[in-house]
């Protein structure tokens, strides 16, 4: 076999997988999911720039982070809005660059970190307000 065709040959493999490669990923392999939103608040007074984390059991999380009046809406890491159906466990955390002290980090560990925080999404629309206290 001529060089040329080997190149042609190798060619047309890496065309045909890098063709293949764009093929997954469709509307059919996105899960159902469904509108999650609401507002947060931290002592009765709105949580704002907090990030909102929502993570099934299964699968990828959605996430959010709070506007100025501590309101949020999930979007998926699909890029799509909403979170799958399921029970979800749920931390909000103020320390949105990762610095790890306590003047970034608003929100007490039991709401993030050591969260006990949970909420069902259900098929449909979701709202969720999420009080916090400091105490």
């Amino acid at each position: 076999m001529s060089a040329r065709m080997t190149i042609l040959r190798s060619l047309t493999v890496s065309l045909a997988l890098f063709g293949l490669a764009g093929c997954g990923g469709g509307p059919k392999d996105q899960p159902t999911l469904h509108p999650v939103h609401g507002a947060v608040t931290l002592d009765s007074q709105p949580l704002p720039n907090a990030r909102v984390t929502f993570t099934p059991a299964k699968g990828p999380s959605s996430a959010a982070v709070t506007d100025e009046a501590g309101k949020y809406t999930l979007m998926h890491r699909s890029g799509e809005k909403g979170a799958v159906e399921g029970t979800h466990t749920v931390e909000v955390s103020t320390d949105l660059e990762g610095k790890h002290t306590k003047d970034a980090e608003k929100v007490p560990a039991k709401f993030n970190t050591q969260t006990n925080l949970s909420f069902i999404v259900k098929k449909g629309d979701n709202e969720y307000d999420i009080p916090l206290t400091s105490k």
